[in-house]
């Protein structure tokens, strides 16, 4: 049975982000560990909405991992535009961070690839709040889509 619901997701999602903001405050720009935590904020809302769409928690496990691309896509696929625009801008700074993200590479550096190609944490942060901010109501509203019920799709 799945037991985590999209609010689940969500609030998680939103204390990553709140770690995210302390850590920028404390160590300022290009710190990794800030945008480890900003990623998995994006990361975890966007599961949240997907969770909230339907999808089943060994779905979201074995179709996405830690790929913001591709959970984006089938977010989109959902529906998730008629929450929120996504800029190309913002589409590009996301398909940057996504390698070092999918990489492990802000948390272990095991790619050679320069961290000069990071986006600003700042636009990075921005944008995961609004991910956040669009996707509240959504996700406190189909909390129970599968909560106790084996009812999940794949």
């Amino acid at each position: 049975m799945d037991k985590i619901t999209s609010l689940g997701f969500w609030v998680r999602a939103s204390e990553f982000q709140a770690a995210a903001d302390v850590l920028y405050k404390k160590k300022g720009e290009g710190f990794r560990p800030t945008y480890f935590l900003l990623c998995l904020a994006i990361e975890l809302c966007l599961k949240g909405y997907l969770r909230g769409s339907g999808a089943s928690i060994q779905s979201l496990k074995n179709n996405f991992r830690h790929n913001l691309v591709s959970t984006l896509g089938a977010c989109e696929k959902q529906g998730l535009q008629g929450l929120i625009a996504i800029s190309g801008q913002d589409r590009a700074m996301l398909a940057r961070i996504n390698y070092f993200y999918r990489s492990s590479d802000l948390r272990y550096s095991v790619t050679a690839r320069e961290t000069k190609n990071l986006p600003r944490q700042e636009r990075l942060s921005a944008f995961s709040n609004q991910l956040l901010q669009a996707t509240k109501e959504f996700c406190t509203q189909n909390r129970e889509e599968h909560i106790g019920r084996p009812t999940a799709v794949n």
